[in-house]
């Protein structure tokens, strides 16, 4: 823990735990750790409801943790009700890739706003050894993972409201299951991990078998670790190539690509183009190399990728901004019942009742707002953030409000956290009150 700092004097912590061995031990050595310190431990339980049983495992969490006397919260996903081995039209074998990968995104973003609400600012997760070299070995396995992947985890993460810490990544499973067995406890066992249809699956039951998949040897693994370490530090060296606007584009000097290898380029060109895209994948690495050779010519002026549009300006900088095309329709603040998100770009933290929509600004230029959007560029405009009241553009989310409107949201770049693996640099606040 103490090479995951800094912490407070009295550190408070919030760990995810399924009730899987792993994160059952990291709960009870995160709290004796923050216990000894005068600190606490926040345990955070999601309940996916992908799955029969899974409320009920929950529950068998709250009540084990609570006869240790430690503190336990249940976050409910409701995007994964169970009706019958279907999930809102997805069948288990059809659809069950896509609705995990929406299961991991949404189980991250509540577990980040169950920090922000409890002013918790580390967020442990309990990854160890064996999760490390599966995650390898299956980026080894795809020869189109860009480079982060089979780089490692990482054992810290900066997000919005909170640090991701990992301080297993150097413990293997079977020794965690040995230590909670110790303890008294034993984890449950969740059906998924035992299904053959995933991957994962796949590679831990190869290693299971004695086979040591590509990348899965200690050797490779503490190279894995090395890599992502190197990688890091060579995409903070390209920080100031890159400066965001608070409306959510960016501005891009290619200069600083010429020198990066080819990986540094993949890597900021991947982290840009989901920050302003909204994706939660970058572009495969062939086009992201061919967008890094487009941008190193002088006859570049633009071309389309990831949900962006790159347009060269007439300083020499690249512009980067959300492309006009698949854009989710308005979102309706009224009646939400907690923080939501509009194209994958922008978190409403809150808003006050009435009947407001956040969507794209499109075609609407209010006269009062002509000289904010003058400094914008002209790609840029239509998918600006925009704030209506009854039809009627009051905002525009980090650059313009009518003087007469109320205060009527609070609106977070939510795809911003992915820029603080390093410290790019952002030209304006990460939260704008609008």
């Amino acid at each position: 823990m103490g090479r995951l700092g800094p912490f407070e004097p009295a550190p408070r912590l919030a760990v995810a735990v399924s009730g899987g061995a792993d994160s059952l031990a990291l709960t009870l050595l995160a709290e004796a750790w923050a216990r000894a310190r005068g600190g606490a431990v926040l345990a955070l339980t999601v309940d996916h409801r992908l799955r029969p049983g899974s409320t009920d495992e929950a529950a068998w969490v709250a009540a084990r943790l609570a006869e240790r006397g430690i503190a336990h919260r249940t976050l409910t996903w409701e995007g994964g009700t169970w009706e019958g081995g279907t999930w809102e039209g997805e069948t288990w074998e059809g659809g069950r890739g896509g609705l995990q990968e929406r299961a991991r995104a949404a189980r991250l973003g509540l577990l980040e706003e169950a920090c922000r609400e409890a002013g918790i600012l580390h967020l442990l997760l309990g990854h160890q050894t064996d999760d490390q070299a599966e995650t390898v070995a299956l980026r080894h396995a795809v020869a189109d993972s860009p480079g982060d992947g089979a780089a490692g985890i990482s054992a810290l993460r900066e997000l919005a409201a909170c640090r991701l810490l990992r301080p297993l990544l150097a413990v293997p499973r079977a020794a965690l299951a040995a230590w909670l067995a110790g303890q008294g406890l034993q984890g449950c066992d969740d059906p998924s991990n035992h299904d053959r249809r995933f991957a994962r699956v796949r590679v831990r039951a190869a290693r299971a078998a004695g086979a040591t998949p590509p990348g899965t040897d200690p050797d490779a693994i503490a190279a894995a670790g090395r890599a992502r370490v190197a990688a890091e530090a060579a995409l903070a060296s390209l920080a100031p190539a890159v400066a965001f606007h608070p409306a959510g584009f960016a501005c891009l000097n290619p200069a600083p690509l010429d020198r990066a290898d080819r990986d540094g380029r993949r890597r900021l060109l991947g982290r840009l183009l989901c920050a302003v895209g909204g994706r939660e994948h970058p572009p495969p690495r062939a086009a992201l190399d061919a967008l890094a050779g487009a941008l190193a010519g002088p006859a570049f002026r633009g071309r389309c990728l990831g949900r962006c549009r790159l347009a060269r300006l007439g300083d020499g900088r690249v512009l980067v901004a959300r492309e006009a095309r698949h854009l989710p329709p308005p979102l309706a603040l009224d009646g939400l019942a907690g923080p939501a998100s509009w194209d994958g770009r922008w978190r409403v933290e809150g808003a006050v009742p009435g009947n407001l929509t956040l969507g794209a600004l499109g075609e609407d230029r209010p006269a009062a707002a002509r000289a904010a959007l003058a400094a914008v560029p002209g790609p840029a405009r239509p998918t600006l953030a925009a704030l209506r009241a009854g039809g009627t553009v009051v905002a525009v989310v980090g650059l313009w409000r009518a003087l007469d409107a109320p205060p009527l949201a609070v609106v977070t770049p939510s795809p911003m956290r992915r820029l603080f693996d390093a410290p790019f640099v952002l030209a304006g606040p990460l939260a704008h009150i609008i």
